[in-house]
């Protein structure tokens, strides 16, 4: 074997072996402290090199210069494998002259609040981001938006939440909740809508129908949906909906009271 290509986040239960054998190992650093040591002078980060004693691989910076990337952002969690790939990847970004104007690998995982962090990033004016995080939080840093208060939020059901309660008299006509005041307003939200007969004539098949939106609509139901990412419709709004249920007739007859 001449080297190993860790491309993987399980690659600390084998790099001792790697490192007693000098095996040359290429990879991210993404997995464990190992990448960030002095102790394993044979790891290699494909970010760039965490040792100074070896020049910093620029074919990633190259690449997104290619593409119109002019400056560079770079964060991450506080640990010492996602720092050091961080700055591994800062020192490519330097070496192939790409301007590194913002940097923040002090972020604590389960942060859910990135609205500091966009703005940075926003005001160093970077049009390339790396980051040493999960996909969900670096989904919730991009999708940060400048609301109608000027804050910067992130796509969340408490930003749809409050977006939600912004509306207070929600009807047929009236129902947009886009871009609504509030320093947590998420800008982009809508509510969810089906459309129903309004008579079945098949009594069995009507009640079914008309009883399986009643238990979406009512606090039960509602409670499921934050796991699915959907924020709890307001009272006012639960209301509106069970309304409408009983405009609706099954085999001739109202199917609620």
């Amino acid at each position: 074997m001449f080297a190993v290509l860790a491309a993987g986040a399980f690659f600390y239960g084998a790099y001792r072996w790697a490192a007693q054998q000098d095996m040359p190992v290429v990879g991210d650093g993404i997995d464990g402290p190992e990448w960030n040591s002095s102790q394993y002078q044979n790891m290699f980060a494909a970010f760039g090199s965490t040792n100074d004693s070896y020049p910093s691989y620029t074919g990633m910076p190259a690449f997104f210069k290619s593409q119109g990337g002019s400056s560079y952002c770079g964060v991450g969690y506080n640990a010492p494998s996602t720092v050091g790939n961080g700055e591994a990847m800062v020192g490519s970004m330097k070496a192939a002259h790409v301007p590194v104007p913002y940097t923040n690998f002090g972020i604590v995982p389960g942060n859910t609040n990135f609205t500091s962090v966009a703005l940075s990033i926003k005001q160093a004016k970077c049009n390339i981001l790396g980051s040493q995080m999960t996909l969900g939080d670096t989904l919730n840093l991009i999708t940060a938006l400048k609301n109608a208060n000027g804050k910067f939020v992130t796509a969340s059901v408490a930003g749809a939440t409050a977006a939600a309660a912004q509306n207070t008299s929600v009807s047929p006509t009236n129902f947009s909740i886009t871009n609504e005041p509030g320093d947590t307003t998420y800008p982009i939200a809508g509510f969810s809508w089906v459309m129903l007969r309004t008579s079945f004539a098949d009594a069995t098949k009507g009640k079914a129908v008309v009883y399986l939106f009643k238990w979406l609509v009512s606090s039960d139901g509602q409670k499921e949906g934050a796991d699915l990412q959907y924020a709890p419709l307001p009272t006012a709004v639960q209301s509106l909906a069970q309304s409408n249920l009983k405009l609706i007739k099954a085999g001739g007859a109202a199917v609620l009271s």
